[in-house]
């Protein structure tokens, strides 16, 4: 096995350092982490040997399928409006509205576009969507396409157990938490920009080590097939329940410290963050827990119905598709001849090279002489 507390420290480190701003997310990044030690032991070595690359997976949704045109539509997988019909003025019927919320999708379209809101949000059945996709990966027991779909769906795990991703509004404009404005301020991806992103970014990314250090799955050994709807709309309802407590403790925090704009928020920020952990550090421990076990029982869900395709076997899979790509060597970087990007071997975006178009080079420099520039998303570099 691997030593869990190492392999998070140095993984979730490297990736944090290695993303900008607007980037970075933490919290998938602990869900995905934390999500490899409930994982079925005689499946978690083609995970446990992979956290790198299971990193970069769990945060491509959100990094780079929205610049490829045909996965730009995806940006409705993050959310899902389940407390649509809820009354914004009584935040307790928010529950009874989710119950309501259909289960079909097309139900929920049709919802959504009988309240005039075209956008609306699909995150269960994107969930849904990547368990299938997981469930094909491990019939194939192609390992690359499993390391994908698994950190594609602990990202959407992690999107269902984030309270702000579920609701369409927690509360009413006039009591509402502050959010700051467009016209100068940074972009609405920074950190402070919302309670949802201080929720989310600004606390989790402050305190990383001592939310995960909090976490400890243990390994789900359960047989019954899961259901990943009902599994995704069951976490939706858990995570609306603490909505409230958390826009409520933002709201009072910000009127304790005085904070009324950017300027007095960015003269408080660290009395606000230290404030925000010491009255919700159990309610984001417990998102991130449920987000983690979620991710745990759908990849081990997928696992099972695909038969239960041993490590060994996909591993050794892996190994025979990479020497047959021309790439055996850890250091190997490669590209196609078709592009100007180069990657590392173990790059996800190196499985979409045909063999015949499969190029090498010894090192970056290599690379670069021939006219590369590194991927951005593995950087060889």
């Amino acid at each position: 096995m691997f030593d869990r507390v190492t392999c998070f420290a140095l993984s979730l480190l490297a990736c944090i350092a290695a993303a900008d701003e607007t980037t970075r997310l933490p919290a998938h990044q602990i869900v995905i982490q934390e999500a490899v030690g409930g994982l079925p032991p005689e499946i978690a070595p083609v995970f446990a040997s992979n956290i790198e690359q299971l990193q970069r997976s769990v945060t491509e949704p959100a990094d780079n399928w929205p610049k490829v045109k045909n996965l730009r539509y995806r940006n409705r997988w993050h959310n899902v409006d389940a407390d649509l019909n809820a009354d914004r003025n009584h935040p307790d019927t928010r529950q009874d509205a989710a119950r309501a919320f259909p289960r079909d999708k097309t139900a929920a379209q049709h919802l959504y576009r009988k309240v005039g809101r075209h956008r609306g949000g699909f995150l269960p059945w994107a969930v849904a969507e990547c368990y299938q996709n997981l469930v094909d990966a491990f019939e194939a027991k192609d390992h690359d396409a499993i390391l994908s779909w698994a950190g594609y769906l602990a990202h959407f795990a992690a999107d269902a157990a984030d309270p702000f991703r579920c609701s369409v509004g927690s509360v009413t404009q006039a009591s509402a938490p502050l959010t700051f404005g467009h016209d100068r301020s940074p972009h609405p991806r920074a950190r402070d920009h919302s309670a949802s992103r201080r929720w989310s970014g600004g606390l989790v990314a402050r305190r990383a080590w001592d939310y995960a250090s909090r976490i400890e799955l243990t390994p789900d050994h359960r047989e019954p097939p899961i259901d990943p709807l009902h599994a995704a709309f069951a976490e939706v309802h858990d995570a609306l329940a603490v909505l409230d407590a958390i826009t409520d403790a933002d709201r009072d925090i910000m009127k304790h410290l005085g904070i009324v704009d950017r300027a007095t928020f960015n003269a408080h920020r660290e009395d606000y963050y230290r404030a925000l952990h010491d009255r919700c550090a159990d309610l984001v421990t417990a998102r991130l827990r449920a987000g983690a076990r979620l991710a745990a029982n759908l990849i081990g869900g997928a696992w099972r119905t695909a038969g239960h395709p041993t490590a060994t076997e996909i591993l050794a899979r892996a190994d025979t598709a990479r020497a047959e790509r021309g790439a055996p060597g850890a250091l190997t970087l490669v590209g196609s001849k078709g592009s100007v990007i180069f990657h590392k071997r173990d790059c996800p975006f190196t499985a979409r090279i045909a063999v015949e178009n499969l190029v090498r080079f010894t090192s970056a420099r290599d690379a670069r002489t021939h006219g590369r520039r590194p991927c951005k998303h593995c950087r060889p570099d």
